[in-house]
């Protein structure tokens, strides 16, 4: 298949799915030829809108290799659905007239006058056309839970590696409509997965992080647009606020390549460390304030520092105190397998599969994932660990305000604007699927080698859905789709 970067966030949508902010009509039109080519199986028309070193190096027996066992199988393609990240990607969502169930999804890079640099399938959009007041009978709750049931099978008893380990919830308001676990906790020694098994949550901690500073914000100990510099005097970069860090529009660069560069790999580092090494080597920024949405972590791991520094406790601490134990989350920490040993029972360890082994192993076996142990005590981006049941104990806290009022949330489910006035797709730690004729969707996904994971709300129809994978479970995308297709009915 023929390689591409995927699309990270959706900037804003139109009824049609389409970008607002910019004219995107040639980026539409060289879609359009790419899937009318396809459908015709016509690879020179399929061709017609790449950039002329895309035509000399994607031949047309390449896109005749790749697509036409695809289209020869499903037929006519129709476009559902396109979404844009940046004038540089986007993805189109497919229908098929043959397989009315089957969505498929076609992400392509773009030259910046909307010509095509790169093309593959690609991965669930979470675009749902809202139908408004429909006429069609809906599903009962049990028949959403047989449906569901039947496409979490489907998905979880693939072999190696496509199977599933974790624990899967499905809601409807407080109550469950389907809950299901899979796999091992402990794939040594062959313990299975169970309701009060602790996953970490990866970037699902993220929602975790923006809910502290939003709460110091109402207590009165900071403002959002304060200057991360007036709390972190270390900080080199004099213009970046703290809603910069909360929206990912700083243009921090990655902690990752900075601690694989600069770092002692025989030590435990922490975020004082990345902020000493920020500090020494003060690399250049990405990009100036506000001006990108860039995904940072960096960004996360300042902000755990400006809840350590303003409350003065730990950040784990802090979260305890002022989010778990108010809400009664008894299964959550902030744990650091690799630096504290296996202390926390229960746990369900991360694993990935060895095809050389023919079995799961732990990240800290592959040398390509060694940075799995010294970046073990980093926070913010990532570190908080929980179960499925005191994940639908935060859904529920979060729609109720018990630790942020509405303001706040508010705030934290709106869609930041960039300097153009372009949107994000993103609030304070949450990733927004908003707009006109679409279902109103606030979530937030995670990875991490061996964890996959995913909390996702239909805000207006409170309805969600919460994975947990600890096999890094790599289609757990298409089985949330899936499932959200079936909320639908």
């Amino acid at each position: 298949m023929i390689k591409i970067f995927a699309a990270i966030s959706l900037l804003s949508l139109s009824t049609l799915g389409y970008c607002q902010t910019y004219n995107y009509k040639q980026h539409i039109q060289s879609v359009t030829t790419v899937v009318d080519g396809m459908n015709q199986q016509d690879y020179h028309l399929m061709q017609k809108p790449w950039v002329f070193l895309g035509k000399v190096i994607i031949s047309n027996n390449m896109l005749r290799k790749d697509f036409q066992p695809f289209s020869t199988k499903y037929g006519i393609a129709d476009i559902d659905t396109v979404v844009f990240s940046s004038i540089y990607n986007g993805t189109a969502q497919l229908k098929f007239k043959q397989f009315p169930e089957k969505s498929t999804y076609l992400t392509f890079n773009f030259s910046e006058k909307g010509k095509i640099e790169g093309l593959g399938f690609g991965y669930p959009i979470f675009i749902y056309k809202n139908k408004g007041i429909s006429s069609e009978r809906h599903l009962t709750l049990e028949e959403k839970r047989n449906r569901i049931d039947s496409i979490f099978l489907k998905y979880a008893h693939a072999k190696a590696p496509k199977d599933f380990s974790g624990c899967l919830m499905v809601t409807k308001g407080d109550e469950i409509v389907y809950q299901v676990n899979k796999g091992y906790s402990d794939f040594e020694n062959n313990i299975p997965n169970n309701d009060s098994s602790i996953f970490l949550l990866a970037s699902c901690t993220k929602q975790f992080t923006a809910l502290a500073i939003l709460q110091l914000k109402e207590r009165g100990k900071l403002k959002l647009e304060d200057k991360v510099q007036s709390y972190l005097p270390e900080f080199p970069y004099d213009k970046i606020t703290i809603e910069h860090l909360l929206t990912h529009t700083s243009g921090l660069p990655d902690y990752f390549e900075l601690l694989n560069k600069h770092w002692d790999k025989t030590k435990f580092a922490t975020n004082g460390d990345v902020l000493g090494i920020i500090n020494q080597h003060k690399p250049k920024l990405l990009f100036e304030v506000n001006e990108h949405f860039e995904y940072s972590n960096t960004g996360y791991v300042m902000l755990s520092l400006l809840i350590e520094k303003i409350s003065g406790e730990s950040f784990g601490a802090y979260l305890k105190q002022n989010i778990f134990e108010p809400i009664k989350m008894q299964n959550t920490y902030v744990y650091h397998r690799r630096y504290e040993g296996d202390t926390l029972k229960n746990y369900a360890k991360g694993y990935l599969y060895s095809s050389e082994q023919k079995k799961y192993q732990l990240p800290e076996s592959f040398k390509t994932y060694q940075y799995t142990n010294y970046m073990d005590r980093i926070t913010g981006d990532d570190g908080v660990s929980s179960t499925i049941y005191d994940l639908k104990i935060w859904n529920e806290a979060l729609k109720k305000h018990v630790l942020i009022n509405k303001a706040s949330t508010a705030l934290a489910y709106t869609s930041h604007k960039l300097n153009d006035g372009s949107e994000t797709g993103y609030g304070y730690g949450f990733m927004l699927k908003k707009g006109e004729g679409i279902e109103d969707i606030i979530y937030h996904t995670g990875g991490w080698p061996g964890y996959s994971t995913m909390i996702l709300r239909f805000a207006e129809r409170d309805e969600s859905i919460v994975i947990l994978s600890n096999n890094a479970f790599e289609r757990f995308d298409f089985l949330v789709d899936e499932i959200c297709k079936v909320l639908l009915k």
